[in-house]
């Protein structure tokens, strides 16, 4: 979905998103503009006020290894 698609929220000028995708040992990678449009998409449709966001791309041994790190959790 793009901000060009007759469904999607409108975009005013201050509504501009960066978004930086990450990918963390994961062989295959989406799309990285498709990603980038449907994050920007979400984000306006819910009037979400991130100037910024990242998406990592992880694979289950990174999500855990974070989850320790951040969320004092393993799973």
């Amino acid at each position: 979905m793009t901000s060009a698609d007759p469904g999607s929220p409108e975009r005013s000028a201050d509504s501009v998103v960066d978004v930086n995708v990450s990918t963390k040992r994961v062989d295959i990678c989406p799309d990285r503009e498709a990603l980038v449009d449907a994050a920007r998409y979400v984000l306006r449709g819910e009037h979400v006020p991130f100037e910024r966001i990242g998406l990592v791309l992880a694979d289950h041994d990174v999500v855990t290894e974070l989850n320790s790190r951040y969320l004092n959790h393993d799973w």
